[in-house]
């Protein structure tokens, strides 16, 4: 089995109940064709780069897994389909970029900082 990435936009009209069941059944589909998930992300709602089906926002959610073609084709089949999914790509990745990606995540409580001179305040204050 080869490894995936995949990120697909969610209709901005959804409620977050409504999201997780979208991308519950996107989960359900790739272990339903024996894939196997690697890791999810729901990274919210945020404004697109250009109108998708005339709508300016939309939630995105990044699935790492891994699969056949069969799964492939059938995901494809049911992003197409689905009303509350706007956008949507599938790209291969390697291992190697996989732990790349897993070295940048933030660790859990680390602060997130928008910018260098907000992360200098906070350690000038400390001092």
């Amino acid at each position: 089995m080869r490894l995936y990435e995949t990120v697909f936009i969610i209709s901005p009209e959804l409620n977050d109940d409504d999201v997780k069941e979208c991308s519950g059944r996107i989960e359900e589909l790739i272990t339903k064709y024996k894939g196997e998930i690697v890791t999810v992300e729901n990274w919210g709602k945020k404004r697109l780069a250009y109108e998708v089906k005339r709508q300016r926002y939309g939630t995105y959610i990044l699935i790492h897994f891994k699969g056949t073609s069969e799964l492939l084709k059938e995901l494809e089949r049911t992003y197409k389909m689905s009303e509350t999914i706007i956008k949507y790509i599938i790209i291969t990745i390697s291992e190697k970029q996989l732990a790349s990606l897993k070295k940048l995540q933030r660790p859990i409580g680390e602060e997130e900082y928008s910018d260098d001179r907000d992360r200098d305040r906070d350690r000038d204050e400390d001092m």
